[in-house]
């Protein structure tokens, strides 16, 4: 866990996430893959409704 953030726990990031839902997001850079999918389960799993987003990444244009 991030030092700077008051959270001690995934227990406590569940719950701030549950207590202000739309403060929180998962960023994903690629639709169906292993870190969305996990997203989506995390939150099934935790009962959070943490949006995701689709990334673009830094890659040149």
């Amino acid at each position: 866990m991030d030092p700077r953030l008051p959270y001690g726990s995934v227990a406590e990031v569940i719950a701030a996430a549950k207590a202000e839902p739309g403060k929180w997001s998962f960023a994903t850079s690629s639709l169906g893959a292993a870190g969305h999918l996990a997203s989506i389960e995390f939150n099934r799993a935790a009962g959070t409704g943490i949006e995701v987003v689709p990334y673009r990444g830094s890659a040149p244009r």
